[in-house]
């Protein structure tokens, strides 16, 4: 079956719109390109699925049974600073995840660098985060795959995997 050229030209404007409103929302909060890129992708995937996600302390968003997921950038953890904290609202320990966007100039250039990250997620994994660290390069060439790998990990902690 071939969908109708008007059908697929008003869905690809629906998804326009829907990604430049939240793009204009997170890009201030994101620190770089690849950043935005993998929080509208998050986005996008979740208004594909009919969830409702709220940025940072929209509390207005609910889903189906009371709970919305929530992507808040650059949240302190243990005294590090991490890219994303995402999960389910309201907040119940044990589900949510710890997103990195690890670009090539402050992530696996040196050793120490490598070693520094490491460090970071042991310490996460003790307090019992789960940590999805994703390359700059994985971002880019498919955004919405590395976005439906921690939606399939936050559906896993509710129970709905």
């Amino acid at each position: 079956m071939t969908l109708p050229k008007k059908f697929v030209d008003d869905m690809l404007a629906d998804a326009e719109s829907f990604i430049e409103a939240y793009h204009d929302k997170l890009s201030p909060l994101c620190d770089s390109p690849i950043e935005e890129l993998f929080a509208t992708a998050f986005l996008f995937c979740n208004a594909m699925r009919n969830d409702p996600v709220a940025v940072i302390s929209d509390k207005s968003e609910t889903t189906k049974d009371g709970r919305r997921w929530f992507i808040e950038p650059q949240v302190t953890l243990l005294g590090a600073r991490v890219d994303f904290l995402i999960g389910v609202y309201p907040k119940v320990d044990g589900q949510f995840v710890i997103v990195e966007c690890d670009g090539h100039d402050f992530h696996e250039r040196t050793p120490k660098q490598a070693a520094r990250d490491r460090s970071r997620d042991r310490a996460f994994q003790a307090a019992g985060y789960k940590i999805f660290r994703f390359t700059g390069t994985e971002i880019h060439r498919k955004p919405s795959e590395c976005a439906r790998d921690v939606v399939k990990e936050l559906l896993k902690m509710v129970g709905e995997w």
